[in-house]
């Protein structure tokens, strides 16, 4: 092998594997906002809920039986026990908690290493009778960062002749 073609090897290898990373990173990022934007939204439902029944859920699963208070679909999985049914981004049980008090709630995911307790956990608080607008906009700005990349990664894989179709 001569030293160009070593050389055009050694390029495509590091270019190859910078993209890699760089595709596992945005994918990273996109689980990690997409599992943030669905605990803020079950933070919304169960405020929702309280606002419906009087009362916090028991679990997330109770979230399902009250109209506009239910989880988006995405993160139902009705073929598992009742219990199990409200899942992460991972396609993992949540796991939600009552505070003593009885007035404040915790929504936990345990994160992409699906262990529980460990740095990477992702935790939603809230409080009964506090205010939405805040909690729906922190949801927003989540949700559309998400779309924003979900959007980008699908322009970096459409056919070249994609833009023929579309003017």
């Amino acid at each position: 092998m001569g030293i160009g073609k070593a050389v055009l090897l050694l390029a495509i290898l590091f270019f190859g594997i910078r993209f890699l990373r760089t595709g596992t990173e945005r994918d990273r990022r996109i689980r990690l906002l997409g599992a943030q934007s669905d605990l803020l939204n079950l933070r919304l439902c169960v405020l929702k809920y309280r606002d419906s029944k009087g009362s916090l859920p028991a679990t997330l699963a109770d979230l399902l039986s009250v109209r506009g208070a239910a989880p988006p679909t995405s993160i139902v999985e009705f073929d598992r026990p009742r219990e199990e049914r409200i899942v992460d981004g991972w396609r993992r049980p949540l796991r939600f908690a009552k505070d003593p008090d009885g007035e404040g709630f915790s929504i936990r995911c345990a994160g992409p290493d699906g262990d529980w307790d460990t740095a990477d956990d992702l935790v939603e608080k809230g409080r009964v009778g506090e205010d939405p607008k805040p909690v729906f906009a922190q949801f927003k700005a989540h949700f559309t960062e998400y779309n924003a990349l979900l959007d980008e990664k699908a322009r970096l894989h459409r056919p070249e002749w994609w833009d023929e179709f579309d003017r």
